[in-house]
C-alpha cells in the first residue's frame, strides 16, 4: 500500500483579511507545486471550515474546489469532518448544559466524568436529533461541495477498494459546548463512536486512519484514555486533527497511535498558517510527515521547528506497527520541464529502496516568466534542508535551467555524499557514470588571457551547442577562455566521469590565475548534470563572484550571481 495525503485544518473561511487572502492564494500555488512532483491521493480537512457556524458562502465551496483542482484529486478522496466552529451551539446549548452540569456544580472531576459518561450513553433519541441538527449548515455546505445529499457530521467509515486504507470520520464536536480547552471537559461520546464504527473490516485492514477535529489534549482525562484505547483496539495507527492552530507530532507509545496535529489554515495575529503532507509506503516501510509553515514574507517553507522531526522538517513514524525503516538513499528529483520522474525511471539506477525528497517548484512553461531571485532563494533553502540528510546518500535527477543547476551545485559543493544523474535522451533513461574508460574527446580551446588591465574573465563552455558572440552581452577589457567539443550534441557528454574530465581541463586552466580577477562571467551550453558539477567546482573564498547567464530567444541574459 502506497499513498500520500494533504492535511489542512481550521480554514475559518469567515475571515477575509488581506493576510488570509494572501495565504490562500499562495497555498494553492504551493500545493500545486507539490503535486507536480508528488501524487496526492487524499485530502483531509479536519474541521472549522467557517467561524462560529457562519458565512458558509459559495466562495467557500469555490475555495474547496480550487484546492481539489490544484492537487488533481477526486472528491471521493476528500475527507471532511466538522470542527467546534462548524455547529450551532445555540441549538445544542440546553442539552449540553444539562450533560455537563456536574462540572459546574462540583470540583470532583473523577466523579463528574463518570456521571457525564452515563448521561451521554443514555441520551434520548430526540436530544441526539437536536445535537445532530446543530450541524445542519455544515452538512448543507458539504452536500453542495460533494454534490450528494448526505449527513457528513456523523461518525462514518470510508473505504473504496481493498487496496485503500480504512479512514474513519470522527465528529469530536457533538458534545462540545465551549471553546475553553483549559477546562478539559470535552467528551466525544464513546458509546456512540463504538456503535458507529463497529465494522469487522476495521480490525482486518492493513492500515486504519482516524480523522477528527480535537486533539486528545483537550479531552477530559478519562475520555482521552478511552478514546486512545478505542483507536488501539480498532488498529487505528494514525489520528489526524487540528483545533490548536499550531502543529504537533505526538506518539502515544502505550497505545501505538500517532497523533498528527495540523497547523492553521489561515493567517491572523494569533498564529500563522500551516499544513502537512503525509506519506505511507507499507512496501518499503516508509512512513513520514512533512510540515509546512507560512512565513511573514508571504511564502511557504518547510517547518523545521516541530518537536521530534529532523532538520528537514520531516517527522518519521517509528512505532510498533508503522516502523519506518532507515534507508540510506534519498532521491531528489529536480525536473522543472515536462512530466514528473516516475519510480520506473529511478529504480534501474538506484535500486528499489530509497526515500523521495523532491525539490518543489512549478513546472516551467515559459522561462521568460521565471522569477530568478525567487527560484535562487528556493534553491538556497532547499539545500539547507538537504544537509539534514548528512547520513544518507543523495541522488539528484535534474532537468532545469542551467543557472539554477549551477547555483544548486555551488550550494552543494561541500557535500561529498552525492550522485548526479543525467538523462539519456536517445534511450529515454537516466544514467550516471560508466565503467568504460573515457574516450579522448576532441577539445577546442580559445583563449585570451593575462591582459594586465583585465579584472573580468569570460568563460564559455560548449558541449551541447555552439555559443556565438552575437548572443553575448558586450564586455570591455576582459580576458576570455572557451572550452568546447568539436562534435557538439544536445545532452552531451552523457556520463559523469566524462564531463568531469572536461571540467578538470577547464579548471586546471583557469584556477592558477584566478586571483587576478574580480568577476567571472559564465556562459554554458552543457547538460544538466554537468551544470551541477560545474557549480560545485566554484570554490568559496578562492574564486571571485561568478555571474550566471541563461539562454533564451537567441540571447544570453544575466540571471544571478554566486559566491558574492
Amino acid at each position: 500500500m502506497q499513498f500520500t495525503w494533504l492535511h489542512l485544518s481550521d480554514i475559518h473561511f469567515h475571515f477575509s483579511s488581506y493576510e488570509s487572502m494572501r495565504l490562500r492564494e499562495e497555498f494553492l500555488k504551493k500545493i500545486k507545486e507539490i503535486s507536480t512532483n508528488t501524487k496526492i491521493d487524499y485530502l483531509f480537512l479536519s474541521g472549522d471550515l467557517a467561524d462560529k457556524n457562519g458565512n458558509y458562502s459559495e466562495n467557500l465551496i469555490d475555495y474547496l474546489n480550487d484546492v481539489t483542482h490544484a492537487i488533481g484529486i477526486i472528491k471521493d478522496n476528500v475527507i471532511i469532518v466538522p470542527g467546534n466552529h462548524d455547529h450551532d451551539r445555540i441549538i445544542s446549548q440546553d442539552i449540553l448544559n444539562g450533560i455537563y452540569e456536574g462540572y459546574d456544580q462540583s470540583s470532583s472531576k473523577e466523579i463528574n466524568e463518570s456521571v457525564i459518561n452515563r448521561k451521554i450513553d443514555s441520551i434520548s433519541i430526540e436530544n441526539m436529533k437536536i445535537l445532530e441538527n446543530s450541524f445542519s449548515i455544515f452538512n448543507t455546505i458539504c452536500s453542495k461541495y460533494y454534490g450528494s445529499e448526505k449527513t457528513y457530521s456523523s461518525h462514518s467509515i470510508v473505504k473504496h477498494t481493498d487496496e485503500d486504507p480504512i479512514i474513519a470520520r470522527i465528529n469530536t464536536c457533538m458534545f462540545d459546548r465551549s471553546s475553553n480547552d483549559e477546562k478539559k471537559e470535552l467528551h466525544i461520546g464513546m458509546k456512540q463512536l463504538l456503535e458507529s464504527l463497529n465494522d469487522q473490516d476495521i480490525e482486518s485492514s492493513e492500515l486504519n486512519i482516524a480523522i477528527g477535529h480535537h486533539p486528545t489534549s483537550v479531552l477530559c482525562n478519562e475520555e482521552k484514555n478511552r478514546f486512545l484505547d478505542f483507536l488501539k483496539s480498532r488498529k487505528f495507527s494514525l489520528y489526524l486533527c487540528g483545533h490548536k492552530h499550531k502543529p504537533e507530532f505526538i506518539y502515544h507509545s502505550d497505545y501505538d497511535v500517532y497523533e498528527i496535529i495540523c497547523g492553521y489554515g489561515n493567517s491572523d495575529d494569533y498564529s500563522k498558517g500551516g499544513f502537512s503532507i503525509g506519506h505511507i509506503d507499507t512496501i518499503q516501510k516508509q512512513y513520514y510527515v512533512d510540515y509546512y509553515n507560512w512565513m511573514y514574507q508571504d511564502r511557504w517553507v518547510k517547518d523545521t521547528n516541530i518537536q521530534h522531526c529532523n532538520e528537514t522538517g520531516r517527522c518519521y513514524l517509528d512505532g510498533e506497527k508503522l516502523k519506518n525503516i532507515a534507508i540510506s538513499q534519498v532521491v531528489v528529483p529536480i525536473k522543472l520541464y515536462g512530466p514528473p520522474i516516475t519510480s520506473q525511471e529511478i529504480v534501474p539506477v538506484v535500486g528499489s529502496t530509497y526515500e523521495i525528497f523532491p525539490y518543489l517548484s512549478e513546472s516551467i512553461i515559459d522561462v521568460r516568466e521565471l522569477d530568478w531571485k525567487k527560484e535562487i532563494k528556493k534553491i538556497t533553502e532547499f539545500v539547507h534542508l538537504l544537509h539534514g540528510f548528512n547520513n544518507k546518500h543523495v541522488n539528484i535527477f535534474p532537468i532545469a535551467p542551467i543557472p539554477l543547476l549551477v547555483s544548486l551545485g555551488f550550494q552543494l559543493q561541500h557535500n561529498s555524499n552525492i550522485s548526479i544523474f543525467q538523462y539519456d535522451r536517445e534511450n529515454s533513461r537516466w544514467t550516471g557514470s560508466i565503467t568504460d574508460k573515457c574516450p579522448s574527446y576532441n577539445l577546442n580551446w580559445k583563449k585570451k588571457l593575462k591582459n594586465a588591465s583585465s579584472e573580468k574573465l569570460v568563460v564559455q563552455i560548449c558541449t551541447s551547442t555552439m555559443i556565438f558572440d552575437k548572443q553575448l552581452p558586450k564586455f570591455n577589457k576582459t580576458d576570455y577562455i572557451e572550452l568546447s567539443l568539436e562534435n557538439k550534441e544536445i545532452g552531451f557528454p552523457l556520463y559523469r566521469n566524462h564531463y568531469n574530465e572536461m571540467l578538470n581541463c577547464l579548471f586546471n586552466e583557469i584556477t592558477p590565475s584566478i586571483a587576478q580577477y574580480n568577476e567571472i562571467h559564465l556562459f554554458a551550453s552543457i547538460p544538466a548534470g554537468m551544470a551541477i558539477e560545474l557549480g560545485r567546482r566554484v570554490q568559496r573564498g578562492i574564486f571571485p563572484k561568478v555571474f550566471l547567464y541563461n539562454y533564451c530567444q537567441n540571447q544570453y541574459t544575466l540571471t544571478n550571481v554566486i559566491n558574492e
